[in-house]
């Protein structure tokens, strides 16, 4: 079986088009100071998750470039990776879904579901593929143990997806 291609365009450049899109496209509602502050904690939990991935990869010397996942040289699979695969997407779908409520429209959330579906269909199975072939035995039992988008509190249970 052919390994999957990451696609050519970089997953924040996608995160940033699917906001320029909520901006351009979708009128900005009045919203209330209780849905704004609910999007600016929503915003900096988001960014926070993109940034402690972007740090752990850092410490552990390895990429952090979409584009390149077979270029990596450890699979990082503890602190915020021991939660979720994909701490990284989570924290840019966040922060996208933040400016939608922050904008206070609920068609402002149609950009953020299309990045985490195009992350989800493209971005992710990609990379997925490039880590099993270079991991093997050890990302399959990674996967297995961790899910793909979000934390379970429930310990024991296999996330095959």
């Amino acid at each position: 079986m052919e390994r999957r291609r990451a696609p050519r365009m970089p997953p924040p450049a996608i995160a940033a088009a699917a906001m320029a899109a909520q901006r351009l496209l979708v009128p900005e509602v009045r919203s209330s100071t209780g849905l704004k502050l609910m999007a600016g904690l929503l915003a900096i939990g988001g960014a926070g998750l993109a940034l402690g991935a972007g740090l752990s990869f850092h410490a552990a010397k390895t990429t952090a470039n979409p584009r390149r996942p077979e270029n990596s040289t450890a699979l990082v699979t503890t602190g915020l990776f021991a939660r979720t695969r994909n701490p990284m997407y989570l924290g840019m779908v966040a922060v996208s879904t933040s400016y939608a409520m922050w904008r206070g429209s609920l068609l402002g959330l149609v950009p953020s579901v299309a990045l985490a579906c195009w992350l989800d269909q493209f971005q992710i199975p990609a990379e997925e593929d490039a880590l099993a072939q270079k991991y093997g035995q050890a990302y399959w039992q990674y996967q297995r143990a961790v899910p793909r988008w979000i934390p379970s509190t429930e310990r024991g249970k296999t996330h095959a997806r």
